[in-house]
């Protein structure tokens, strides 16, 4: 499956924007300095306001530092597979989804799947509120969390495979099911991912080259 493979990481707590991996810069020498981070890093209009509101105005007090990742639907293609986390995972540092509420269903299933991921925040909250929720997790404080909607194993793969430009057909004979089985998923689908009229709308608008 053609997943695209992560973007690098890139630690925001100097101007040295230094690229980040493993619990240290790799920039030829260690940084002893706490690291924030925005990943994925190319909307540059949510990491300086991340920056501006977040970073800038509030201390951090977990070990190490933290990622604060932009869990949007333009950045759909990233989320395919488990290499993302995988990757996150490399730093040793918390991860903060910050989630568009049509991908809530996404973050949902991997943070039921990976401990590292410490919260999981919809945007569409009011933004005092969304600070005040990232505030609190900085201090170490736990969120409530929101389990609900979730994606289930079948769902992730039969998206996957859509994603992929696989048909109907293909999918239920390599799943072994038939396809009243790979529709119903697929209604589902369209349902926990914001009520969108046909999946493979995705590909055109949140999987360009996909």
């Amino acid at each position: 499956m053609n997943i695209t493979l992560p973007p690098d990481i890139y630690c925001m707590t100097c101007v040295l924007n230094c690229k980040f991996k493993s619990g240290r810069k790799v920039n030829g020498f260690e940084c002893e300095e706490q690291k924030l981070i925005v990943w994925p890093s190319e909307n540059h209009f949510f990491k300086r306001a991340i920056h501006e509101s977040v970073f800038k105005e509030n201390s951090c007090f977990l070990p190490g530092g933290v990622i604060i990742v932009d869990f949007s639907k333009s950045n759909l293609t990233h989320f395919l597979s488990d290499s993302w986390i995988k990757k996150l995972n490399e730093t040793g540092l918390k991860i903060i989804l910050l989630t568009e509420k049509s991908m809530l269903s996404v973050a949902n299933f991997w943070k039921s799947k990976y401990t590292e991921i410490t919260a999981n925040i919809l945007t569409s909250r009011d933004q005092r509120d969304v600070h005040e929720q990232i505030k609190k997790v900085l201090r170490g404080a736990s969120l409530q969390p929101s389990r609900r909607p979730c994606l289930t194993d079948d769902e992730m793969h039969i998206l996957q495979r859509i994603l992929n430009g696989e048909s109907n057909q293909k999918i239920a004979s390599d799943m072994l099911c038939d396809m009243r089985y790979v529709y119903q998923a697929q209604q589902s689908l369209r349902r926990k991912l914001g009520g969108i009229s046909r999946l493979r709308e995705l590909l055109t608008h949140y999987a360009p080259g996909y």
